[in-house]
């Protein structure tokens, strides 16, 4: 898992994406989202403050409600 990298597929991805991450998220760092956010031409970064990697159940209100606006807008 730590040696796969797919980075140049992210480009392809054409269809409209929601990145969720926590703020101080350790798994799965932040800068690592923004990456991800910068190289898909339809993504979406939303960061959820404070979270940490279980952000979808410490921020459960907050992540729902991402989605929710998210799926609204497309």
């Amino acid at each position: 898992m730590f040696r796969f990298e797919e980075t140049a597929t992210l480009s392809q991805i054409s269809v409209p994406t929601l990145v969720l991450v926590g703020k101080s998220d350790i798994a799965t760092r932040p800068v690592a989202s923004q990456r991800m956010r910068a190289e898909m031409p339809q993504a979406k970064l939303e960061i959820l403050a404070p979270g940490g990697h279980l952000a979808l159940m410490e921020r459960n209100h907050q992540f729902a409600e991402a989605i929710r606006e998210f799926s609204w807008t497309q």
